[in-house]
């Protein structure tokens, strides 16, 4: 069973809520998602961290210049300045966690889905049907990626749109397995049963040759 699967990533039941508008839960069952690898946070994160002090730095600097700038604005202004500094860092910042929390990568037992999230209001949905993928291929490179382990994912596939690239997901070799394994079982499930009478329905059902003679005419 699909289920029974070894599966790299936790399953959801029920899945999580920003996931449930992509699911057709009557239809299909959550495999597993992805985001982009972590590690690619840290970079936009440490770059907030460090204008978060940039005013802190500032401060520091000015305080015992000759310039003597600090007094010449009153403390409402200095509030106003930094209200609008950190609320434009807040904005930038959680935009930069919306881009990366929403772009995901979803397999169920029917279809891959690929969700770009492009600012707060853009969303673009991609999908593909599971008997529709042709090829699936990981690729790492670099130095950061061996060590971490996270790379691309590229599906080919027979759909509208005909490749899928999921960008720096985890683990992406065991990604690509993951995702082909579960297409195999997709087609497997789906598969129609052998004519009556052929080899293949012969061979499933255990019976002979002599079995399927043409029977005498009716007198």
């Amino acid at each position: 069973m699909m289920e029974q699967m070894d599966n790299p990533y936790p399953q959801s039941d029920p899945p999580p809520h920003f996931l449930r508008k992509f699911l057709h839960p009557e239809e299909e069952t959550l495999i597993f998602y992805l985001h982009r690898h972590p590690i690619l946070f840290v970079p936009i994160a440490a770059v907030i961290a460090f204008l978060f002090f940039v005013p802190i730095i500032v401060y520091l600097g000015l305080r015992d210049s000759s310039l003597n700038i600090l007094s010449r604005l009153s403390w409402e202004r200095w509030f106003l300045i930094l209200f609008f500094y950190y609320f434009i860092i807040g904005i930038l910042s959680f935009r930069a966690f919306v881009d990366y929390y929403f772009d995901l990568a979803i397999i169920t037992t029917k279809r891959i889905i690929d969700v770009d999230q492009l600012g707060f209001f853009t969303q673009t949905v991609s999908e593909a049907e599971l008997d529709q993928i042709q090829d699936v291929t990981a690729r790492q490179s670099g130095f950061w990626q061996t060590i971490f382990d996270f790379g691309d994912v590229s599906v080919q596939t027979a759909a509208e749109k005909p490749r899928f690239i999921f960008e720096a997901v985890p683990h992406p070799y065991k990604v690509s397995r993951q995702i082909l394994s579960v297409c195999q079982e997709a087609i497997r499930r789906n598969k129609l049963p052998p004519p009556l009478g052929s080899d293949d329905f012969k061979k499933e059902n255990g019976f002979q040759d002599a079995q399927f003679k043409e029977l005498p005419p009716l007198k």
